[in-house]
């Protein structure tokens, strides 16, 4: 048996080289820079590349490749929680763009995740007074950090069980209510009533 090769066959057109150089330019792109929109590319692309042969079909699938390449190193959107750690898992050590770690919990038993960076608790470690309630996951991993965290005052909102774990946590600490909570509360109540007024009023007429 044999088998002939024929190499005479027509060369590709000159359009369809200049997509795929594009494409395969855009593509590298999209996996060099995974934060930057693909369609951001796209554009700088059509602004300064050599775009004069493409056509709308060329740019629709030149589109669909670098989305396609995007996919391929980023994890589907979970549906539950425990996708959720495994895709955090699988992307590895996630850096900020001055090389910090911003994972810093990922913890599967008490299904929590928390992002920040050394720098940010050593800033918060030095504060007075917070607006939020505490995270028993976050004062360990100050803790693992030789961090000191001890606010003097902390301003939560009104729910018993909130004040309940401040104290839990910082027994000495300074408990206030949080008064863009409390003014919103106050306002909703302000309308309450004089809705009923203007009802009342416009009933008696």
């Amino acid at each position: 048996m044999i088998i002939a090769l024929n190499h005479e066959h027509d060369k590709d057109d000159e359009n369809t080289l200049n997509r795929q150089k594009i494409s395969n330019k855009l593509k590298r792109n999209v996996l060099d820079d995974p934060c930057e929109k693909p369609c951001k590319i796209l554009h700088r692309e059509m602004h300064k590349g050599d775009v004069s042969t493409l056509t709308t079909t060329d740019i629709n699938r030149i589109r669909k490749n670098i989305h396609y390449a995007r996919l391929s190193i980023i994890p589907k959107l979970s549906t539950n929680l425990e996708e959720l750690h495994l895709a955090l898992t699988n992307l590895g050590e996630i850096k900020t763009n001055k090389e910090e770690i911003f994972l810093l919990i990922n913890n599967t038993e008490k299904n929590i995740v928390a992002f920040s960076t050394t720098t940010n608790l050593k800033f918060l470690s030095k504060t007075i007074s917070i607006y939020k309630d505490a995270f028993y996951s976050l004062i360990e991993k100050m803790n693992d950090l030789n961090l000191n965290f001890a606010p003097n005052i902390i301003y939560a909102h009104f729910e018993q069980a909130i004040h309940s774990a401040v104290v839990d946590i910082f027994p000495d600490v300074i408990r206030k209510g949080c008064r863009f909570v409390s003014d919103n509360q106050f306002g909703e109540k302000f309308k309450v009533l004089v809705y009923h007024k203007f009802l009342k009023i416009n009933l008696k007429l």
